[in-house]
């Protein structure tokens, strides 16, 4: 599953093991923290809530996900702590995705290729070849 940068995430899930012994942590307070590109740790914005089980979720802002790569840390005092790296997808990725499916319309003359954004009318890109069969210059829109 990817994470895309600067896209709130909604319900990530982890479960919290009794340093003790061994059985579900199911109550309490479970404390979250980030660190983002490297830097400093922060409080996370919302709190975990337990699901069941020992299974608890929590709801990453937009901000929060606003990095490379971001590190997760829940601890509690029963708990042995969780440890969570994760590496985000450039939102170029998610335009370049949407380029794929969208209508791309070609000049006959010139050869120019638009690639139009979902309503068909809006141009996302526009590739303009050169003289030369074996390149083309890519000129956003």
């Amino acid at each position: 599953m990817g994470f895309k940068k600067n896209n709130a995430v909604t319900g990530f899930s982890f479960v919290l093991v009794n340093k003790a012994n061994g059985s579900a942590v199911t109550s309490g307070t479970v404390n979250g923290f980030i660190t983002k590109d490297g830097g400093s740790q922060a409080s996370l914005t919302n709190s975990p809530a337990h699901k069941g089980n020992g299974q608890w979720s929590i709801n990453l802002t937009a901000g929060e996900m606003n990095a490379d790569v971001i590190g997760l840390l829940f601890v509690h005092t029963d708990a042995v702590p969780v440890h969570f790296t994760i590496k985000t997808e450039p939102a170029c990725m998610e335009k370049a995705a949407k380029v794929l499916v969208n209508k791309a319309v070609q000049n006959k003359l010139t050869g120019v290729i638009v690639y139009y954004d979902e309503d068909g009318a809006t141009p996302l890109v526009t590739h303009t070849p050169t003289d030369g069969d074996t390149t083309i210059t890519r000129t956003a829109s």
